[in-house]
């Protein structure tokens, strides 16, 4: 049995890397890929400073890229360095997936723990954000990798977990702003499990060992928050660390509130000054709009120049609902259930906790808190969890009936044909409720469906077609080819809006360009 695990792990995790590899052969760089390249030369030349308002998204994490970058190249020639950094990025999503079977291995056994890891290697957003040189799949690692240590920590204790807890926690900072999110997650999960062990000390009078715990408490929360400024600090060079708060220069609502307070003003910021300025930068741009394009969801825009910045309500679920592969989330769904009517409760506060919660808390504040709502790579970190989680499903698989057997091998070769099915072209990926793939920019755009990566298909299409008339500046007749965000308005609301308002596509290319036939121009298109 050990060496069938073996086998599978191994095979998934191949056709893991083999998608990744063989899809980004004609895979342009998309928007971001050479900022955070650039970014992470800046690094390893230790310049991390954030120097405009786009390099708040920017982070340490940017350098492994780089240096995998700099090792491709000494022993293959490649053209372009950005593109051989995107090898680092797949092994990161390699890793991460062998975190997926190794947690839901612990918790639910072998046949659970194949399934994760089965739904993990065939996701297309998984695959589709595994192959660029940008942050989103570090920051899935991150977070989840954070948890599993956490977890192991609570469940077995002792200060060596602690530390490895701390350690990797402390790390994670520099995957991206979205890390910080974790320490508050951390300290409720862990004043939760305070909590239940003191009433149950408190109901034996065991007052002794309520005072060995409180200790400990603020002793490993002591632990986590050093190793976690020692973290930060090395991975930004000790760049100005200790500078006094009203040095800084603020843009920002919150951090100039804080600054304006007698009391704080004086103190020394033990972190450096770039990443107190990018946590700055980030509620600049989410209080301003800044850093991206105009919001778009089922066909509505919010207009950024009409002063329109806050999200829609619930944008991720729909991004969920879309993008998220029909036999994930049926295998997901199902797994919810099960556990709430067939698993043990008593389980959920030494496991679940840490995957269920997290989702809770950081569902609620992304969808509805936070503006900047452009694509499904924001909430990337959500599927190792949910697959983890799903694993509850086939803790008793040996007892399934075999028309039960046969239904999820069935799910999972659906699955697998959805995925494949968009290959290359993993990026804009939309699930079967988009029947018609030529109507996916009715219902989400942004990187959700074009991240700026597949002009290769398009010259290709231009080639064939010459006559073809690409984004024009004013209304016209003839064969049009124009991209998704352009004709939803995500960069300029007004542009193509006679083409969107009265016209319907006839082809596409790579899901991304939109060929359009127009043979007559309406009375009232402007």
């Amino acid at each position: 049995m050990i060496k069938q695990i073996h086998v599978f792990l191994f095979f998934c995790l191949a056709i893991f890397a083999l998608l990744c590899i063989l899809s980004i052969r004609h895979l342009n760089l998309t928007y971001d890929e050479d900022c955070h390249y650039g970014y992470g030369q800046r690094i390893l030349l230790h310049h991390p400073a954030h120097l405009e308002i786009l390099d708040y998204t920017k982070m340490p994490f940017d350098a492994i890229n780089v240096g995998c970058s700099q090792a491709v190249t000494h022993f293959v020639i490649l053209n372009d360095p950005v593109k051989a950094g995107r090898y680092a990025t797949i092994i990161a999503g390699m890793i991460l997936a062998f975190y997926v079977f190794q947690w839901s291995y612990q918790l639910y056994g072998a046949v659970p723990a194949l399934f994760s890891l089965f739904l993990f290697s065939f996701d297309p957003n998984i695959i589709a954000h595994s192959r660029l040189v940008t942050l989103d799949l570090y920051v899935a690692l991150m977070m989840t990798v954070s948890l599993y240590y956490f977890w192991r920590f609570l469940k077995l204790g002792g200060w060596k977990n602690g530390l490895i807890s701390a350690l990797v926690l402390g790390i994670s900072q520099s995957a991206k702003y979205t890390c910080l999110a974790l320490y508050p997650l951390c300290f409720l999960i862990g004043m939760v499990k305070y909590v239940e062990s003191y009433c149950e000390f408190k109901r034996q009078r065991d007052y002794k060992s309520i005072r060995t715990l409180t200790i400990k408490l603020f002793a490993y929360g002591g632990m986590f928050i050093a190793v976690g400024i020692l973290m930060i600090n090395v991975s930004f060079g000790f760049v100005r660390t200790g500078t006094l708060l009203k040095n800084y220069r603020f843009d920002g609502r919150l951090c100039r509130s804080l600054q304006s307070v007698t009391l704080f003003r004086e103190c020394p910021i033990p972190l450096p000054y770039d990443y107190i300025r990018g946590i700055d930068m980030v509620d600049l741009c989410q209080s301003k709009g800044d850093g991206y394009g105009n919001i778009y969801l089922l066909g509505h825009l919010k207009d950024k120049s009409k002063g329109d910045i806050k999200g829609f309500g619930g944008y991720y679920f729909f991004v969920y609902l879309f993008k998220t592969p029909l036999a994930s989330q049926a295998i997901i769904l199902l797994a919810l259930f099960h556990y709430c009517f067939y698993r043990r409760w008593r389980f959920f506060m030494t496991d679940e906790i840490f995957l269920i919660l997290p989702l809770l808390c950081l569902g609620v504040f992304i969808n509805f808190f936070i503006n900047a709502q452009i694509g499904i790579r924001y909430i990337l970190f959500y599927f190792p969890l949910l697959y983890v989680f799903s694993g509850n499903l086939f803790v008793r698989w040996y007892k399934f009936k075999a028309s039960a057997k046969a239904f999820f091998l069935v799910l999972l070769i659906y699955l697998a044909i959805s995925t494949l099915s968009y290959f290359p072209h993993f990026i804009s990926y939309f699930n079967e409720i988009v029947w018609d793939r030529k109507q996916a920019h009715k219902f989400l755009a942004d990187s959700n469906l074009d991240w700026g990566g597949e002009q290769w298909y398009a010259d290709q299409y231009m080639k064939k077609h010459p006559e073809t008339i690409f984004e024009p500046s004013k209304p016209m007749t003839g064969r049009i080819m124009v991209t998704v965000n352009e004709l939803t308005g995500v960069n300029d609301s007004e542009k193509f809006k006679w083409l969107r308002e009265n016209y319907e596509p006839v082809e596409q290319v790579a899901h991304v360009y939109l060929i359009y036939n127009v043979k007559t121009i309406n009375q009232n298109v402007k």
